[in-house]
């Protein structure tokens, strides 16, 4: 049995869908208190930490019971070109506020190594 090919319309949307389902994936895995198991590809957490992600977004109820299929290879595949760091903002979170924004700019110039950098206003 022969496939019709995929029009590049669909490969780009699976190739987005993708692409979130491993940002939002990392962002549950990197969370302090959580881990990951390779083999079962799925992730332990405590309800509460569940409830947090889960309240931010439905979305991330799917990964509560099936993981993220070739998490491995989506690694490969979407980490150089993803965010998933501590200042990272998604083009869907709204502006951040002035002392959000001051926040964001302190773990950036202190590289995450808990040198935080004086604000100064030149104003």
């Amino acid at each position: 049995m022969s496939r019709r090919p995929l029009s590049p319309l669909k490969v780009k949307d699976k190739h987005q869908r993708m692409k979130t389902n491993f940002t939002r994936f990392s962002e549950i895995v990197r969370h302090t208190g959580v881990g990951w198991d390779a083999d079962t590809n799925t992730i332990t957490a405590d309800p509460d930490v569940w409830d947090m992600f889960i309240k931010k977004n439905m979305a991330y109820k799917t990964f509560r019971s099936k993981g993220c299929k070739h998490y491995d290879l989506q690694k490969q595949l979407f980490s150089s070109s993803v965010a998933t760091g501590a200042v990272r903002i998604s083009s869907t979170d709204p502006p951040p506020t002035l002392e959000e924004e001051r926040r964001l700019n302190e773990e950036f110039f202190s590289g995450g190594k808990g040198k935080q950098k004086q604000h100064v206003d030149l104003e």
